[in-house]
């Protein structure tokens, strides 16, 4: 019986099985990343306590977090000289990507924020000493001093922030170092255009949506900002020009990555 701090086992244990997930291929053949996963003795969580990403693929899961840092430290070196920490995970979930940064050469510090208790604790058991996990409200402050982080990046988070989108901003901005490198995804114009054909749950949410169906059906081009909720989740989407005029009040945006997360695209940032 699973309980709130089941695991599926460590990354290794899953080598055999690979990953069926056709972005996740190449990483997965790649014997560095094999020695890595060797090497990492901190255990998978659950489905159930990874929100079901990934099912039962659960190497593909570990992939994941590993593949979101790569992209984002390539999408960072074309815009800052050197990265340094500390870095803060800003709703981590159970530490998929949080997992990774001290595993890197320069054996970051990492602080991972999150929503869920059962999910902070979760961290809190099976992460010690890798990850300091907190637990955060709905909406700020988070518990740190001002420029505290030289990383901030939060995946699939402001995707689903709509009312609080400028509090946020504002706080990432406070705990942000001067010369930070933040990452944060969004669904934007190219998400939206994607949407029709893509293979995954938001697709098939949001035609479930009366007001999805509707600006659908006036026009294919999506609203500057827009809020959808379906079966209790919140989906929220950004487009570029709002980016560029509202969160530049908080950060200088240095560029917007389309697909840089799956179907999400990946802004980056430093403070103003």
């Amino acid at each position: 019986m699973q309980n709130n701090l089941s695991t599926v086992g460590l990354a290794r244990d899953h080598l055999a099985a690979g990953t069926k997930a056709a972005l996740l291929m190449k990483l997965a053949d790649d014997p560095e990343v094999l020695a890595r996963a060797a090497r990492d003795d901190c255990p998978i969580p659950t489905p159930h306590q990874r929100i079901g990403y990934y099912g039962q693929d659960h190497f593909g899961y570990w992939l994941s977090g590993l593949s979101d840092l790569r992209t984002m430290r390539e999408h960072f070196s074309r815009h800052f000289d050197q990265i340094r920490g500390p870095i803060l995970d800003f709703g981590a979930s159970t530490g998929r990507a949080a997992r990774h940064w001290p595993m890197e050469p320069e054996g970051f510090e990492v602080h991972a924020c999150e929503l869920t208790g059962r999910m902070v604790d979760w961290m809190e058991h099976h992460l010690a000493g890798r990850v300091v996990p907190h637990q955060t409200a709905v909406m700020p402050p988070l518990p740190f001093a001002d420029d505290t982080f030289g990383v901030i990046h939060a995946f699939s988070v402001f995707s689903h922030i709509f009312d609080a989108e400028e509090a946020w901003l504002e706080e990432l901005r406070r705990v942000a170092r001067p010369g930070a490198a933040v990452a944060l995804t969004i669904h934007n114009e190219t998400t939206w255009a994607l949407l029709p054909s893509l293979k995954f749950r938001i697709r098939d949410e949001l035609e479930q949506n009366a007001e999805y169906r509707r600006i659908r059906a006036e026009s294919d081009i999506m609203p500057d900002r827009l809020h959808l909720e379906q079966s209790g989740v919140s989906y929220a989407f950004y487009s570029n020009a709002h980016v560029n005029t509202v969160w530049s009040k908080y950060f200088k945006v240095l560029a917007i990555e389309d697909r840089a997360h799956t179907y999400q695209s990946m802004v980056i940032l430093t403070p103003r």
